[in-house]
């Protein structure tokens, strides 16, 4: 079993990332894989709405000129996933929103009974 937590902190050892360490703690206690992968820092586009990952079934965007199709890899091979963001203007990090904006509208439904 592998669960995997997206930090969308651009701080390399920030909060989040030590939120991130203890909630593994247990999970790893129990033997779970657990890995962390930092999205937050990179250059990443919105989603478009384009359609395309959908009308040709893909599973990920159709863009493939930054990260989110590789994290959309590790969600889709992931049975757990977690979402981690600090709190910039009451919401979460440009890069978080647009991993989940992308990595769900593309999915369709092969995020279905991940646990989250």
């Amino acid at each position: 079993m592998l669960v995997t937590a997206f930090n969308g902190s651009p701080r390399k050892n920030g909060n989040t990332s030590r939120m991130i360490t203890e909630l593994f703690k247990p999970l790893q206690e129990a033997g779970i894989e657990t890995r962390e992968i930092r999205i937050g820092g990179h250059k990443v586009r919105g989603c478009i709405a384009c359609g395309q990952c959908r009308a040709k079934n893909l599973g990920r965007c159709i863009f493939d000129d930054d990260p989110v199709n590789e994290w959309i890899d590790a969600m889709h091979a992931s049975d757990g996933i977690i979402l981690a963001s600090p709190t910039y203007f009451a919401t979460i990090t440009t890069e978080m929103k647009a991993f989940i904006d992308r990595g769900g509208f593309s999915a369709g439904n092969r995020l279905y009974r991940k646990v989250g």
